[in-house]
C-alpha cells in the first residue's frame, strides 16, 4: 500500500494513493507511526478516501522536515507504520565533489539503488557523518525524490534516526578523519548489524584470519608482514614474491620479487606507467634498496603463483559476493581482468583489461570438467570467505569483492578481499548487485 506524505512545521499531509481497507473498519482512533515517533491519529469518524489530501497536527512539534514523498505504509492492529528509513553514509562534507549531487562514480550506483529501493516504498536518505551526534533523534541530511517532475533528485530533509545505514565512506584516508570515526561508532553502538560495510580491511589481518578455517585452506598463498627477515625466509620457499602495501588499493605501490633462471633476483615496481625492473645476483642489496624505497608504509609479502595466461597475458577473476534477501551470502557475478602484456599486475588502473570470464575460460581450458571445477570452487569462495572475514572481525558488511587467481593446474587461489568494491564495470554484474543490494536492505529493514 503506498501513500504520498509531507511533513512540515507542525503540520503532517498525507494522501493514500492506496486505502487499505482495514483504515475504515476501525474502532479506535488510528495512530500514523513514523520511526520511534507517534505523529498523530485518524479519528474514528473519519472516512479515508484514496488520492484525497489530509492535513493532520502533529501531537507534537519537532523538526522533521519531510519533502512530498511517494512511500508504503502498513496497518498493523491500531497504527499505520509509515515506511522505515534507509540511509547512505557519505564521506565528510569537506570532500570536494563528493556529494549527493555527483553523478559519477559510486553515486552513480548509489542513484540506482535509491530509485531500486524507492520503488519498493522505502524512504532512502543520505547523510553525513558531521551530522551523526551522541543522543540525537532526528539527523539532517537529503532524502532522495523518486517524483518525475522533480528534477532534483535530492532533497534537504530532516527525519528519525534511520533503521538501516549502508557506510560508502569511499576511501581509507576520509574514513579515518575523526568525524568519520566518531560517527561510525555513534551508528555501531545504536544499530549494531543494521550498520554494514563497516570498514575498509587490513589486508594482512583480513587474510590471515581465513587461515582459522580449514575448509579455505587450499584457496589461501602463503602470506606474511613484511620485515627484512620475514621476506629473506619467503624467497628461500618461492620464486615469486608480491609485495603489497597493507593500505593501499587500485594496485599502487605493488613490487614483485623473482628468482631468474640464471641466479639473479629482480624486484620490480611500476612508475610512471612504466615497469621499472631492479637486478642484481646479491638479493639482501635488493631487499635493502626495497626497504628504503617504501619508508615506513606497512607492507605484507604474498607467495605468487603462475597465473594461467590468455594470448600471453596473464589474467586474474574479480568475484562480487552479497548477502541476499535472507542474509545469507552468495555470489553475485564474476568478470575477468587480464593485464596489458608484459605487466604483473592487472587492476584496470594499471592498464589491465576487462573481459568475460566465460570466453576466457572456453579459451584456455579445453575439459569442460576442469571449468565445472573452477565454477563450483568459485561458488564455495564466494559463501565461505565472506562469512569468514565478517565472523572473526565481528563486523557486519553487506557485499565483498574478491581477487581470485587461476594457477596452471586450474587451480583458485584468493589473492585478496575487499569490503568497499569498486564499481563493477560489467553491466550485468551492476544490475544483479543493485537488485540483490535492494533484497538484503529490504531484508534488514523488515520491510517487503
Amino acid at each position: 500500500m503506498f501513500c504520498r506524505f509531507m511533513i512540515r512545521n507542525t503540520d503532517l499531509i498525507i494522501n493514500f494513493v492506496d486505502v487499505d481497507e482495514s483504515i475504515n473498519k476501525r474502532t479506535v482512533p488510528l495512530q500514523i507511526k513514523f520511526g520511534d515517533f507517534i505523529l498523530t491519529e485518524i479519528p474514528i469518524n473519519l472516512k479515508i478516501q484514496k488520492n484525497k489530501d489530509y492535513k493532520f497536527i502533529l501531537f507534537s512539534q519537532t523538526p522533521i522536515f519531510i519533502p512530498n514523498t511517494i512511500i508504503k505504509y502498513r496497518v498493523i492492529q491500531d497504527g499505520i507504520y509509515l515506511s522505515p528509513i534507509f540511509s547512505v553514509l557519505l564521506d565528510p562534507s569537506c570532500v570536494k565533489g563528493k556529494t549527493v549531487k555527483s553523478k559519477k562514480g559510486k553515486m552513480s550506483v548509489i542513484n540506482k539503488l535509491a530509485s531500486n529501493l524507492s520503488s519498493k516504498g522505502i524512504i532512502v536518505t543520505a547523510i553525513y557523518p558531521e551530522n551523526i551526534m551522541e543522543n540525537q533523534q532526528f539527523i539532517h541530511g537529503y532524502i532522495y525524490q523518486n517524483n518525475i517532475e522533480n528534477s532534483e533528485t535530492w532533497v534537504k530533509a530532516t527525519f528519525p534516526y534511520p533503521k538501516v545505514v549502508y557506510n560508502q565512506i569511499s576511501s581509507r584516508r576520509w574514513e579515518n578523519l575523526d568525524v568519520s570515526q566518531n560517527a561510525k561508532r555513534i551508528l555501531i553502538n545504536k544499530m549494531g548489524k543494521r550498520f554494514f560495510n563497516t570498514c575498509f580491511l587490513d589486508k594482512y589481518k583480513s587474510y590471515n584470519l581465513l587461515t582459522n578455517d580449514p575448509k579455505l585452506n587450499k584457496y589461501l598463498l602463503d602470506i606474511c608482514e613484511y620485515t627484512h627477515s620475514n621476506l629473506q625466509a619467503m624467497i628461500q620457499k618461492y620464486n615469486i614474491l608480491y609485495l603489497k602495501p597493507i593500505k593501499n588499493s587500485l594496485g599502487n605501490g605493488i613490487w614483485r620479487y623473482s628468482k631468474l633462471k640464471d641466479g639473479r633476483f629482480v624486484f620490480q615496481i611500476k612508475k610512471n606507467d612504466k615497469i621499472i625492473s631492479y637486478t642484481s645476483k646479491n638479493v639482501n642489496k635488493l631487499i635493502d634498496f626495497f626497504d628504503n624505497s617504501i619508508g615506513n608504509q606497512k607492507y605484507l609479502v604474498q607467495q605468487g603463483i603462475h597465473l594461467l595466461k590468455y594470448e600471453n597475458r596473464i589474467f586474474d577473476i574479480r568475484a562480487l559476493s552479497q548477502k541476499n534477501n535472507k542474509g545469507h551470502w552468495s555470489l553475485t557475478g564474476a568478470g575477468a581482468r587480464v593485464a596489458a602484456p608484459n605487466a604483473y599486475m592487472t587492476h584496470v588502473p594499471n592498464g589491465g583489461e576487462i573481459m568475460n570470464l566465460e570466453m576466457l575460460l572456453d579459451s584456455t581450458i579445453e575439459n569442460k570438467k576442469y571449468k565445472d571445477k573452477l565454477q563450483a570452487q568459485l561458488q564455495v569462495m564466494a559463501t565461505i570467505i565472506p562469512k569468514t572475514v565478517e565472523s572473526e572481525l565481528g563486523m557486519s558488511f553487506g557485499e565483498m569483492s574478491m581477487d581470485i587467481g587461476i594457477n596452471n593446474d586450474f587451480q583458485l587461489y584468493l589473492i585478496e578481499v575487499n569490503a568497499k568494491p569498486m564499481r563493477f564495470d560489467e553491466i550485468d554484474i551492476q544490475h544483479k548487485s543493485v537488485n540483490k543490494l535492494s533484497q538484503y536492505i529490504s531484508y534488514l529493514c523488515n520491510w517487503d
